[in-house]
């Protein structure tokens, strides 16, 4: 008999899942915030599609990332552990180095309101961070379900 998952994973899992939609939506509409942002910063310099393919990948793994996280909650084994792994480090990084919109909107806020900055970032940890959480002790678990 499988072992239960606590209910507040579940509850974690459903925000997540709205916080990824809601970020991929907003990202890929045309028109958005973020697309002008995009759009004004390529019409300066070309270069600038760099950090527009990494946002594009960091959603992208964001939204990859919910299937470990729910085969987390599931407690069901689904591709290679290895496969996973490399998920995770690759969502890890283009995470870091795909955000320059959302940094760009922190550092501006930090420089207005420092404590407002760091409740932002706090919020956003607090989103995050289960699915990092439980995609890594589903990438990187010792046991087999």
């Amino acid at each position: 008999m499988k072992e239960k998952t606590h209910w507040s994973w579940k509850i974690h899992f459903i925000i997540y899942l709205c916080f990824a939609s809601a970020n991929a939506l907003y990202f890929f509409i045309p028109g958005s915030k973020i697309q002008f942002y995009y759009q004004i910063q390529i019409g300066f310099d070309v270069f600038f599609i760099i950090p527009f393919c990494l946002n594009a990948a960091a959603i992208i793994f964001d939204a990859v990332s919910i299937i470990p996280f729910f085969l987390y909650i599931q407690k069901t084994c689904f591709l290679r552990q290895t496969f996973w792994q490399w998920i995770f480090y690759i969502r890890f990084a283009v995470n870091i180095a795909g955000r320059s919109y959302e940094l760009n909107i922190l550092k501006s806020i930090y420089h207005q309101d420092p404590q407002a900055a760091l409740y932002m970032l706090a919020t956003f940890l607090l989103f995050a961070g289960p699915s990092y959480v439980a995609t890594g002790l589903y990438a990187f678990k010792k046991v087999r379900f």
